[in-house]
């Protein structure tokens, strides 16, 4: 008696199973990295520009604190102010009338990549010398936003 060779090709069943196998591994790994997220948090910074002078300006520096889970990337960036027109102010009521201080803030290296501990970032401002405001306090509120 002899055997008919069959059209298909014989089944490798174990490669099948191993090959599935292997799939799978790769699905839970593709799912877990993206689930994986980062986080940011930022620590507020005051900075007081002290004395101004119409002839001198007036300057300040300070640092705020940003932590971010280790390797991620993050950028920050500056709103304009509550009292925005132009460029950024700083405003003072004196004697019942407003008046308007021009200043500008900046980062100097609003990127970075997270540690997972805090970083400090150094913050820096300018009131240029030429405008004539009379003596009081002058303010404003900037909104800092990390993006990650």
């Amino acid at each position: 008696m002899t055997e008919a060779a069959s059209p298909h090709p014989p089944r490798d069943r174990t490669a099948r199973r191993g090959a599935r196998h292997v799939a799978g591994l790769l699905t839970a790994l593709l799912l877990s990295a993206a689930g994986a997220l980062g986080t940011c948090t930022v620590g507020s910074a005051t900075l007081s520009f002290g004395t101004y002078t119409s002839r001198t300006g007036a300057s300040a520096s300070g640092a705020l604190t940003v932590t971010c889970t280790a390797l991620t990337p993050y950028s920050l960036t500056l709103d304009n102010g509550m009292n925005f027109s132009v460029t950024r102010r700083m405003k003072a009521s004196v004697a019942g009338g407003t008046y308007y201080l021009p200043y500008t803030v900046t980062i100097p290296l609003p990127t970075g990549v997270g540690s997972g501990s805090a970083a400090s970032v150094a913050v820096t401002g300018t009131a240029p010398a030429g405008t004539n405001v009379p003596p009081g306090t002058y303010q404003d509120t900037l909104t800092l936003t990390v993006s990650f």
